[in-house]
């Protein structure tokens, strides 16, 4: 008798604990049904959320392509600042004209710029000035032609900035600078009228020399170098524009470390270039700018004649690039 109620009640145990099972496999696919079913949910709404801020993405790059091309149209109407001068007798030459003519002087004189490899930097330009100043006798003695230059020189240097060509602008913002000064130091010897400069013509024009202090050697061999930042030169033509077309371009560049340069020739450092926020300036001239104050004494010696030249200028004369 106890062997049979042994397994009368091992056989109850036995029966009690598969149909726990079967409870248990049952729960077990209820849990993982609604698991799944709520996984799903979770994924549809993982996906909607997705496809959402693709569809928002895809909407914010239209809506900037269309923007940036709408830029674009506004840009190629835009004159840039450039305006061609009327004559004495108020004629104004058609646009398309008078930039064929800029663009005729400028060939020329970067063709003779480039041409002469002997020299400083401002040996190359002088002598390119004395090689195109029989031709465009004008352009060097009026400093009013000189600026219709130079405002063809930044329109072309901010059409060539939105086009992404930035060794162009490089080029355009070299001769740029190199006209503006050119003028600075021919207004500063000249009365300021157009009739006296006109004079000045057939009296054989003004010489200027290169070691003329108001010359800024240091801002036109920086933009004319290739390792110069391309933060340097769209801030060189958006400060000397009338229009907004650089805003944009501005602000993708506007990350990048803007670079100087050391005007002591021997500094130690590569290419003597340095960030801009770390330059010392000399506190008579404010011209040439130093990367330590080491480099400012061991550059005294040549720094110092011009210096103290640039002091006699008067203040209303002195010409920076910044």
């Amino acid at each position: 008798m106890p062997s049979k109620k042994k397994a009368k009640g091992k056989g109850r145990g036995a029966t009690k604990s598969r149909k726990e099972l079967r409870n248990d496999c049952a729960a077990s696919v209820k849990n993982d049904v609604e698991s799944q079913m709520q996984g799903l949910k979770v994924n549809n709404s993982k996906q909607d959320n997705e496809d959402e801020d693709a569809l928002l993405e895809a909407a914010i790059n239209l809506a900037a392509a269309e923007r940036e091309d709408l830029d674009a149209t506004d840009a190629k109407k835009c004159d840039h600042g450039f305006v061609p001068l009327p004559d004495m007798n108020g004629f104004v030459s058609p646009r398309p004209l008078e930039e064929s003519w800029c663009e005729k002087f400028t060939d020329s004189f970067m063709s003779e710029f480039m041409a002469t490899n002997k020299g400083c930097i401002g040996d190359r330009f002088l002598i390119a000035v004395e090689a195109t100043n029989s031709f465009y006798f004008g352009v060097w003695n009026d400093p009013h032609v000189m600026q219709t230059k130079i405002s063809y020189l930044l329109a072309k240097g901010v059409g060539a900035i939105l086009e992404k060509k930035v060794d162009n602008a490089r080029q355009s913002a070299m001769l740029a600078s190199f006209l503006e000064q050119y003028r600075a130091a021919f207004v500063c010897k000249n009365p300021p009228s157009r009739e006296s400069h006109l004079l000045n013509l057939f009296n054989g024009g003004t010489r200027i020399h290169k070691d003329d202090p108001a010359w800024n050697w240091g801002k036109i061999s920086e933009l004319s170098n290739d390792t110069c930042d391309e933060h340097t030169i769209v801030s060189f033509f958006r400060k000397r524009v009338p229009c907004k077309c650089l805003d944009r371009r501005y602000k993708e560049v506007k990350s990048i470390v803007k670079m100087g340069r050391c005007s002591n020739p021997s500094c130690p450092l590569p290419d003597g270039q340095v960030e801009c926020s770390k330059l010392l300036y000399c506190s008579k001239c404010f011209t040439a700018c130093f990367c330590s104050s080491q480099c400012q004494k061991a550059a005294w010696p040549l720094h110092k004649e011009h210096c103290e030249a640039l002091n006699e200028i008067p203040q209303s004369f002195k010409f920076r690039v910044v």
